[in-house]
């Protein structure tokens, strides 16, 4: 929806349309941004925005009557202008340097901050009565299970954590070797399945065409890997989702397979899969990197949309009704996720914050053979201002949780050089990190304020 707003616009009133994030979602981005950088010293706000952006001291951009000072600047549909009755220490300004003019989305989420670095694709999900957080972890991990356990060495796989204590429930052992593994809970059967392909990632992506399958009713115990699906053609991340009795998978970059309910007796999900015959396909220029499907029901009901997330240097959430039948829309504002300051802050989540001072860079690039991985550790390194020597893509976003039980939305995804190296102060030859964000609302209400 848009709204009709009025805008202060250098002393001048003019009317714009705006899209209708929440006002004290834009208030809430743009407290956090002046807290992050401490040159930042006070903002006002008075219309819903698209973005929050900073500027600064000497920037051509600050077009203000001081022309000193730090601004916050919004992005409407129409046209930039700084927020009215923003108020800066200009003692704060004397030696700063040029800002980059870095660009903020205004965000109906509060950005907790990184939950670890050199972790892999992540998803946060709920399974019995507990919030946990699956991770791929490749050999460039400081904490690689095969520094101690000789069958997971040089080894790619995936592992289960509490997302609030971050102690790890289990190394799935028969995971090592395979990569882009997702979590799926199948409530209505009381099973816990991962999903994911045959790309070991201590060795590269891999050339993987087939999706296997583990399945579990505790965290400790598993069963697999069986090939469910023979895709045929080259794929990298998989996830699946459920509408009613109906399965979904995505197969990156991008096909829709179905499995439908009476394939899966009992909810059986390691047969009975296909493409979707006449599958709307993603719009022309959609970004194609790490993708993620979730169906989510609209509030008790049973009617909702599949939510679609895809990166690169920038995460883009979409939605259709149906694939054959709707039509997909993309959010408002897009994107969804972007590279930001408050990446680079350390959340409590996995107790992260305990750690930031000394897990950093470069990684443990030889399983078995620790480095000194604290040369560059994310605290202080990371943060702050350094968030630009690393934090260049948003990519491998996630969502949480369309269950009754959870009240509170989770974001997550992946902030990273993308494999290219990062500028000083950090060493090694790349450089990454999940970060978090959450919302104190239900997941459909969240998603509703971006359409």
């Amino acid at each position: 929806p848009m709204l009709l707003l009025p805008l202060l616009l250098l002393g001048q009133l003019a009317a714009v349309s705006l899209a209708a994030l929440p006002l004290s979602s834009c208030r809430q981005t743009a407290e956090q941004l002046c807290a992050a950088d401490s040159r930042c010293a006070g903002f006002g706000i008075s219309a819903d925005v698209r973005w929050v952006r900073l500027f600064g001291c000497s920037s051509p951009a600050a077009r203000v009557p001081s022309d000193s000072g730090w601004t916050l600047w919004v992005e409407t549909d129409n046209f930039t202008t700084p927020l009215p009755h923003t108020t800066v220490d200009q003692s704060r300004c004397k030696g700063a340097p040029l800002d980059d003019n870095v660009q903020h989305p205004c965000t109906a989420y509060t950005i907790s901050g990184t939950i670890d670095v050199f972790t892999f694709e992540s998803t946060i999900f709920y399974w019995q009565n507990q919030l946990l957080v699956l991770e791929n972890i490749a050999c460039e991990y400081a904490d690689h299970a095969g520094v101690w356990d000789a069958s997971f060495g040089n080894r790619s796989y995936a592992r289960v954590r509490d997302l609030t204590s971050g102690e790890v429930l289990s190394n799935v052992s028969s995971t090592a070797g395979y990569g882009f593994i997702t979590p799926f809970v199948d409530y209505k059967y009381k099973r816990l399945w991962l999903f994911g392909v045959q790309a070991d990632r201590c060795k590269g992506n891999g050339n993987a065409t087939q999706v296997f399958a583990w399945q579990s009713q505790s965290i400790s115990d598993w069963s697999g890997p069986t090939m469910v699906y023979d895709f045929g053609h080259l794929t990298h991340n998989v996830q699946v989702t459920q509408r009613g009795d109906d399965y979904f998978m995505v197969l990156e970059c991008f096909s829709f397979a179905q499995l439908n309910g009476s394939t899966s007796s009992g909810g059986d999900l390691t047969k009975g899969w296909g493409l979707i015959p006449n599958a709307k396909g993603v719009p022309s220029g959609t970004r194609c990197g790490g993708p993620a499907l979730h169906y989510v029901p609209h509030g008790t009901t049973d009617v909702g949309y599949f939510y679609f997330l895809t990166g690169g240097d920038v995460v883009q959430l979409l939605r259709i009704a149906d694939f054959s039948t709707g039509e997909w829309e993309e959010s408002k504002p897009s994107p969804f996720i972007s590279p930001s300051i408050l990446d680079a802050q350390a959340s409590p989540l996995c107790r992260f914050n305990q750690e930031a001072s000394s897990k950093g860079s470069p990684p443990n690039l030889h399983v078995g053979v620790p480095e000194p991985y604290a040369r560059s550790p994310f605290w202080p390194n990371w943060a702050g201002q350094n968030f630009t020597s690393w934090d260049r893509n948003s990519n491998d976003a996630d969502i949480c949780c369309s269950h009754p039980d959870v009240l509170q939305s989770f974001v997550l995804w992946g902030a990273s050089t993308q494999g290219h190296a990062p500028r000083p102060p950090l060493t090694g030859t790349d450089a990454g990190a999940n970060v978090v964000a959450t919302a104190e609302m239900p997941l459909y209400m969240l998603l509703d304020q971006y359409f």
